[in-house]
């Protein structure tokens, strides 16, 4: 049986199959170091290349050698904010990038600064990880 994204297994739970999942290289940053290396994880699992960054200035050490096709990156980022890591990817890596914001804050003003810093998407904690992989995928 072929599970598609945002179908279920044979036990009722969401599921992608790492077969069925275009490997994409992807950026993970958070100062939250156990998130950080748990989303890598997780997205690991399911078929990506991850690399995990947990400031902003090794996020970007790290791009350079990486070249991702995705970054998932928190806002209160230490050095280099989410925002204005966002906007040296985008001008770096250009509109191929997928930038995806993964931050606690929620209010119009926090969504207005992302769509000004370039991201793709805006996602809150706590996340839902498939939502994600199907994005990625």
């Amino acid at each position: 049986m072929t599970v598609r994204p945002g179908r279920t297994d044979a036990d009722g739970e969401p599921s992608i199959r790492p077969d069925r999942v275009r490997q994409r290289r992807v950026l993970v940053v958070d100062d939250n170091e156990d998130l950080a290396v748990s989303s890598s994880r997780l997205l690991e699992l399911q078929g990506f290349e991850v690399v995990v960054a947990f400031d902003g200035r090794q996020a970007l050490e790290v791009a350079r050698k990486f070249r991702p096709e995705a970054a998932l990156l928190d806002v209160g980022l230490p050095h280099i904010d989410g925002y204005e890591l966002a906007r040296r990817l985008r001008s770096e890596y250009g509109p191929e990038v997928l930038l995806i914001i993964i931050t606690a804050y929620a209010e119009d003003n926090y969504r207005r600064q992302t769509h000004e810093a370039y991201f793709d998407h805006h996602f809150t904690k706590p996340l839902d990880y498939m939502t994600i992989v199907n994005l990625l995928a």
